[in-house]
């Protein structure tokens, strides 16, 4: 219903970017249905179009890495995701920023596993489950990621994960004793200070404990000085002791 109402959007004139968003839509459309070929397909459409924007070109060509990713088509994929981080334009549009910032952490996850073929195709198996919002069955195999050892590039990736959808899922308890995995048993791990707040946000958001919350983003503060997240924290620092003092 979604997809025949959005080739109606898609069909009117003048054809613009609210054209352009209604394409997405309907690769979404199909992407859900798990139909990759035909998402595909579509996203394509946009990079094709002469009227869209680099702007919109891009998030497309994300979508088509991320697809081929899925798909378990990693030299594709990252064909994909190296165009979007060397476009100029994306280097020095900040609003574009985000399309090299995803592709660039694909990429190196697709480096860092490449040895480790059958696991990263679990991994992206996982991702995109989640992406279509099934997120149980997601979770059951992030968590089967984190059990098996030759998937130890993976490990802190696999834990972060968890922890996401364990929050989503109003699972509270299971999601802070993902995140503190990755604290205690990956003490290397780029993640750990995202998962020291994340812990913080558990605490505040799901659990509603301001004391708990106060103290995890402390540690933040304490534990990892050079963390991107510390205005972040201190900005929910300072709004958690207005509201307890």
């Amino acid at each position: 219903a979604a997809e025949k109402s959005f080739k109606k959007v898609m069909g009117s004139r003048p054809f613009n970017d609210q054209n352009i968003e209604a394409i997405f839509r309907i690769g979404d459309c199909y992407l859900v249905r798990n139909s990759l070929d035909e998402a595909a397909n579509w996203y394509d459409q946009i990079i094709r179009q002469k009227s869209a924007s680099h702007h919109f070109k891009m998030k497309a060509l994300l979508k088509l890495g991320k697809i081929f990713y899925w798909q378990g088509d990693f030299k594709s994929a990252k064909e994909k995701f190296e165009t979007i981080q060397s476009d100029p334009i994306n280097i020095t549009n900040e609003q574009a920023g985000i399309y090299v910032n995803d592709a660039l952490e694909y990429s190196m996850l697709i480096d860092e596993n490449k040895d480790n073929d059958k696991q990263l195709r679990k991994f992206a198996q996982a991702d995109l489950l989640a992406e279509q919002k099934k997120y149980e069955p997601a979770l059951n195999l992030y968590n089967e990621l984190t059990q098996i050892d030759s998937s130890k590039n993976l490990l802190d990736d696999a834990w972060l994960k968890v922890g996401q959808l364990c929050f989503r899922l109003q699972k509270y308890n299971e999601s802070i004793e993902a995140y503190q995995n990755i604290i205690d048993k990956h003490t290397e791990s780029v993640y750990a200070d995202l998962a020291q707040k994340k812990i913080g946000d558990v605490y505040e958001q799901g659990l509603n404990n301001s004391t708990s919350a106060l103290k995890a983003y402390e540690l933040v503060l304490t534990k990892y000085s050079d963390s991107i997240y510390l205005e972040e924290v201190r900005k929910k620092i300072r709004e958690i002791e207005k509201r307890v003092l």
